[in-house]
């Protein structure tokens, strides 16, 4: 049986080389064929405004060079053409921990006004992955 996530193309903005071949890895093994990756988020806008992608979710790390994942976020609901696509954002300053400092607080307090996902690093897995791309592409 073929993949929900087949037909879909993702896009993961990480500076990091190992955490994109992490992602690589988790989204092929969810059946995702078309996978974009971007180093900062100005690679990510510049590679969506050219508009050679369809992409329908967009995975992104917080700390980056460049254009971090806020500043990114930002820019792209700036664009009408592009503020549908769902966003999720995975970083280690997002934590499962109950407790959580001011600056936590504020970063998901801006991702839930931004309509991100937010998504901590220390529950990547395959079956949170699968539950965040149902919810950004609705599948």
């Amino acid at each position: 049986m073929a993949s929900p996530f087949a037909e879909i193309t993702a896009l993961f903005v990480d500076d990091d080389p190992v955490q994109r071949l992490l992602m690589l890895t988790f989204l092929t093994k969810l059946g995702v064929k078309n996978i974009l990756q971007a180093s900062d988020g100005q690679e990510a806008l510049d590679m969506l405004l050219s508009k050679k992608h369809v992409v329908h979710a967009i995975f992104t790390d917080y700390e980056m060079p460049v254009m971090n994942g806020v500043d990114f976020i930002k820019k792209l609901r700036e664009h009408p053409e592009l503020s549908h696509i769902g966003v999720a954002m995975i970083s280690g300053n997002l934590t499962t921990r109950a407790a959580m400092k001011d600056e936590e607080l504020e970063l998901r307090a801006f991702l839930h006004d931004s309509q991100v996902l937010p998504f901590p690093k220390d529950n990547l897995s395959r079956d949170t992955l699968e539950e965040a791309l149902r919810d950004m592409t609705g599948l």
